[in-house]
């Protein structure tokens, strides 16, 4: 098995756990790093601002934000919602997706930029 080759000839090469991955992007850039609690406040901001009350439920339940952020599969997800989603991950699959392009990726402020050249 290579796995148990690699943890015991070359270790450093194997992935390194999440959390250890995690640390290490904060030690290199402390001012870019987003936490993960600051991505589930984003997340869920956003989700809330959703007109669409069933692509809002669908977006809760798969990213978890009922259970402390923890994920559920589309077929879950079907499970919950109920009715014609019961049973079809593929479905649901396309509802989450659908939900997904719903929510506007967010604007930076343009008035830090410079501009170089614009046409007349």
């Amino acid at each position: 098995d290579i796995q148990r080759h690699m943890r015991s000839c070359c270790p450093e090469l194997l992935p390194q756990p999440l959390q250890r991955q995690r640390e290490r992007q904060r030690e290199l850039s402390p001012d870019d790093f987003v936490s993960e609690s600051e991505v589930n406040e984003a997340a869920a901001t956003a989700i809330e601002n959703m007109p669409d009350a069933l692509l809002r439920r669908v977006m809760t339940l798969r990213f978890g934000m009922d259970q402390a952020w923890q994920r559920r599969t589309p077929l879950e997800v079907g499970e919950m919602l109920g009715g014609r989603y019961i049973g079809k991950p593929g479905l649901v699959q396309k509802l989450i997706k659908r939900a997904q392009k719903s929510i506007p990726l967010f604007a930076d402020d343009p008035s830090a930029l410079e501009i170089l050249y614009e046409d007349e």
